[in-house]
């Protein structure tokens, strides 16, 4: 059926287009959904390359961080060898100084064969040598007792012995004596 409206102009009254609007509210949420999944979008592909950015930064730090753990592992090796070059060094007797103050303290008519050091005591140094009477070994030992470096000498053997020399033999004193010098721990 056909609706005419007989009114005049201004007393009809208007009808509002509810298809249009309706169809316009549609159209509007239509495009708020496709601009807000293009900007999902935009977004994912942003991340994405940010995502990727960070992961070559990571690759580029690998190398750093190989390095870094190598150099720890090798740090710990250098401490360790530093340690046990302290340890031997302190085991160690400076042979120089040694020898040096052994030829000051030797009398004369006395005269050294042999100068060992223990192994398992590095501390402990043997002596050997002859004297040509026994009052040369004994201020031998007097001298080498009044060391400070020294704490303690032991007489070890002694036997009488022959040293021959270019214009003939003498009877002497063969001896052997340990001498315990101050040392780490002592």
């Amino acid at each position: 059926m056909i609706k005419i409206n007989l009114l005049p102009e201004e007393l009809r009254k208007k009808e509002l287009p509810v298809g249009r609007i309706l169809r316009l509210v549609t159209y509007l949420l239509l495009a708020l959904v496709l601009l807000y999944w293009i900007f999902s979008l935009a977004m994912v592909k942003f991340a994405e390359n940010e995502l990727e950015e960070t992961r070559q930064n990571i690759r580029s730090l690998y190398v750093w961080q190989e390095r870094y753990e190598r150099d720890l592992v090798q740090n710990a090796e250098i401490a360790k060898r530093e340690n046990l070059l302290k340890t031997k060094a302190g085991e160690r007797m400076l042979w120089n100084q040694s020898l040096a103050s052994l030829g000051n303290t030797t009398p004369f008519g006395t005269w050294l064969t042999g100068v060992s050091q223990n192994k398992s005591n590095p501390q402990l140094v043997t002596i050997k040598g002859k004297a040509l009477r026994m009052n040369n070994l004994l201020e031998f030992i007097s001298r080498l007792e009044s060391d400070a470096q020294i704490a303690r000498v032991d007489l070890v053997e002694t036997q009488l012995g022959t040293a021959a020399g270019a214009t003939g033999s003498a009877t002497t004193m063969d001896f052997t004596l340990n001498v315990l010098k101050h040392g780490e721990g002592q």
